[in-house]
């Protein structure tokens, strides 16, 4: 695998990288300041254009930014966006580009989330806000708040506001799933956007980038392959993973004495939390990720501990979200274990809250146990079932048809209503509508235990 991933490596090596003594400033900062900046800072990008991969989002002819501008040309103001995807892919980049690029008058103010408290963002808010109408300022204001999932629903609803009447333009920026951390009033009010992994040759592009700008560090008075090995960038653009700025950081931990050589880079991933893997290189992400959960839920409900805790884990590999895994394993324990263990659904529901709190990668225990828990389960698809034969009933009749009979139409029951407490706690009596009675939508049918 490496060596094939080294063959690409050197093509690209020798058609961009260009050996000289005479290195080009990214930007006007004084040098003893961009030595201190770490590569990735260096090399983030100046345009939208310099973002390298997501083409189907960033293309400014054809990418959903560009018919966003195009949209926009009449009004001037931009749409709000949420960005989401794995790190190291670019949506900080185009954060901080998406108003500029538009309009250079756009007013760029930025936050972290913990930055982002609700009285800081009173402050900012009701500021612009003021000096709109006071005619202080005319342009228009982007507001970018990075790491958007650890923001409180109080903080987003003081956001919400903001974009309702209109005073920022927003951009939200998260790596979590915006479906359970986005607030339903600005998911519905942003444009989501989102980005994938990057390709191992958009890897390896940035790779080249990073070298070009750290030629001076490289020993250049010999060829060119045995100062940069092809092997070594190969194994740093596959540990990385997708993520361009953990490629960096790995190329830059990896020149020694002048070189980057498959021994130094392996020095380097030798300490690293983040184990090297071909992942990235051979699957696309989100192939991964549907493939992986299909398998995963099918070995669950085949009662294979085997396949449940192998798809598992190739979903952990290819950086799949862990929560949006948790959640998958909440619907398992529900549609197919059920009523054969009531309490599958309390402990899935525990793995989710559980995976939330403590995070990677130690949240990979209890989403090992809840898959597994899950496996061993007796299974019953028997309240799924009953909610379709239900659903097959009201969908070939009249509404009308399908009200409560009387007696059980008012909040108090009425005349004909018979509480059953006071008969034991049962009453031989249908509650379905008359049309319906006889009917049979649950039976409890055989629960299924693993052998």
């Amino acid at each position: 695998m490496f060596h094939t991933v080294a063959k690409i490596v050197i093509k690209i090596l020798y058609r961009e990288i260009v050996i000289t003594n005479t290195i080009e400033p990214n930007s006007p900062s004084t040098p003893h300041r961009q030595e201190a900046m770490c590569l990735s800072a260096r090399l983030r990008p100046n345009t939208i254009d310099e973002i390298v991969g997501n083409r189907h989002i960033l293309s400014l002819t054809d990418g959903i930014v560009g018919r966003i501008y195009e949209q926009s040309q009449a009004s001037h103001i931009l749409q709000s966006i949420i960005i989401t995807g794995p790190p190291g892919t670019g949506k900080t980049s185009l954060a901080r580009l998406y108003a500029k690029s538009f309009d250079p008058s756009y007013k760029l103010i930025e936050f972290k989330s913990g930055q982002a408290t609700v009285a800081e963002l009173n402050k900012v808010i009701e500021r612009v806000a003021a000096d709109r109408a006071g005619g202080l300022i005319n342009a228009h204001v982007c507001l970018f708040v990075d790491e958007a999932h650890r923001c409180t629903k109080t903080q987003q609803d003081r956001l919400l506001s903001a974009v309702e009447d209109g005073t920022v333009t927003l951009i939200l920026a998260t790596t979590a799933s915006p479906y359970t951390a986005i607030i339903d009033g600005l998911r519905s009010r942003c444009l989501l956007l989102t980005f994938n992994a990057l390709t191992l040759e958009e890897t390896l592009q940035i790779c080249v980038r990073g070298l070009n700008s750290m030629l001076d560090k490289l020993d250049t008075s010999v060829p060119l392959d045995t100062c940069v090995e092809p092997i070594a960038i190969a194994k740093i653009a596959i540990a990385a993973r997708g993520d361009g700025r953990k490629a960096l950081s790995l190329l830059e931990l990896s020149v020694t004495t002048g070189r980057i050589t498959e021994q130094s880079v392996l020095l380097v991933l030798s300490g690293s939390a983040h184990v090297d893997t071909a992942m990235h290189c051979t699957l696309d992400q989100e192939h991964v990720k549907y493939e992986g959960i299909s398998g995963m839920i099918k070995a669950i409900r085949a009662s294979d501990p085997q396949g449940a805790v192998f798809y598992l884990a190739l979903l952990l590999r290819a950086s799949v979200d862990p929560l949006y895994i948790a959640r998958r394993l909440i619907v398992s324990a529900s549609e197919d274990i059920g009523l054969a263990d009531s309490q599958a659904l309390t402990v899935a529901t525990s793995c989710y809250r559980a995976t939330e709190v403590i995070g990677l990668p130690e949240a990979h225990y209890p989403l090992a146990q809840t898959a597994l828990y899950l496996s061993l389960a007796p299974k019953s698809n028997s309240a799924g079932t009953a909610l379709s034969n239900a659903f097959a009933a009201i969908d070939n009749a009249a509404l009308s048809d399908c009200l409560p009979p009387e007696g059980y139409k008012s909040a108090s029951g009425g005349a004909n209503y018979v509480y059953p407490h006071n008969y034991g706690g049962y009453v031989l009596e249908s509650t379905l509508p008359e049309g319906f009675r006889g009917h049979v939508f649950y039976s409890e049918l055989s629960v299924h235990r693993p052998p």
